[in-house]
């Protein structure tokens, strides 16, 4: 600095009992003839408030259920455990460990919110399985939920799982024309609508058209819409369009069922619309023929409103 002031602060740790110096120490321009220094503090930090975060961040991490998670992460979890189990102690080592211990938190939940996925998609296996007009090969099914366990089980993260519910969703697939549906029977195809829920995103849907806001939303709950949903908002009624897109499907009849809102706009699947009625979340069927393997599905609006919204398809 030059003809002013400053402040400065930092931490130190003593290792040993014995006397420490303070003060000032630098080079002084020749041009300046004084250096005044003060007030000066030293505060010494209490090592158990630290140690009491770092406690209760381990007890955190000790209290997710085991059961819940797989090997590879119960092992994660017992090492970083260990690890921070016996801290040096000093400020910098004991936030370095509760730091360590908050992520492999987050990284557990965050594995234990994608094994549940996997296992929803083995259940998936399993009741295609009990499908009694098949003439498909169980054991193919049996196969793959074999091999998902064992991946499952050597996961290194939420990732990772990723491509265990794709192998998943294959096998179904694969299986899924072998079943003959009986008349009034239905086949539930719901695991394929990529976040049909919007609970904290849009990610797997597009929107189009003239809307001003397009975006994830939670101002709009009434027990049919709940928590998140995808809008179209815009000053004035607009011409626009939220969807999503299958590839793959077997060829046939498909009933898509979606809670939305917009007075006067449409729930669309392919070339079939229902016109809602109300600009409150309100549940709406739409029934369609798929017969090229794409089901094209959403809401649209033609210049009928200005806010219309999606939800729980």
């Amino acid at each position: 600095f030059r003809n002013g002031g400053c402040k400065n602060e930092f931490d130190f740790t003593v290792t040993e009992e014995g006397p420490i110096e303070i003060g000032f120490q630098g080079y002084i321009n020749t041009s300046l003839s004084w250096v005044i220094l003060g007030p000066v503090q030293l505060l010494q930090y209490s090592m158990d408030d630290f140690n009491a975060e770092l406690q209760a961040a381990s007890t955190k991490l000790q209290g997710l259920d085991a059961a819940t998670l797989n090997t590879a992460m119960n092992n994660k979890i017992a090492a970083v455990l260990s690890e921070t189990e016996n801290v040096n102690q000093t400020k910098a080592d004991i936030l370095d460990a509760t730091s360590k211990v908050n992520a492999m938190y987050a990284e557990a939940v965050a594995m234990q919110a994608a094994m549940s996925k996997v296992l929803e998609a083995m259940d998936g296996c399993y009741d295609l399985m009990d499908a009694v007009n098949s003439t498909g090969d169980v054991e193919t099914l049996e196969a793959a939920i074999q091999k998902a366990e064992a991946d499952l089980d050597v996961a290194e993260d939420a990732t990772a799982t990723d491509a265990i519910v794709a192998d998943l969703n294959a096998a179904k697939m694969a299986y899924i024309p072998t079943i003959e549906l009986g008349e009034g029977e239905t086949l539930d195809m719901s695991w394929l609508i990529v976040n049909p829920t919007f609970d904290t995103n849009i990610s797997g849907w597009t929107s189009e058209g003239g809307a001003q806001n397009k975006a994830h939303a939670s101002n709009k709950s009434n027990g049919i819409i709940t928590g998140g949903f995808f809008e179209n908002w815009n000053p004035s009624p607009f011409t626009g369009t939220i969807y999503q897109v299958i590839n793959g499907l077997p060829n046939g009849k498909y009933k898509v069922k979606a809670a939305a809102f917009g007075n006067g706009a449409h729930v669309f699947a392919n070339d079939t619309q229902v016109q809602m009625t109300s600009d409150e979340g309100t549940w709406y069927e739409v029934e369609t023929m798929v017969s090229n393997g794409t089901l094209k599905f959403g809401i649209v609006n033609n210049n009928n409103t200005g806010w219309m919204g999606i939800d729980n398809v």
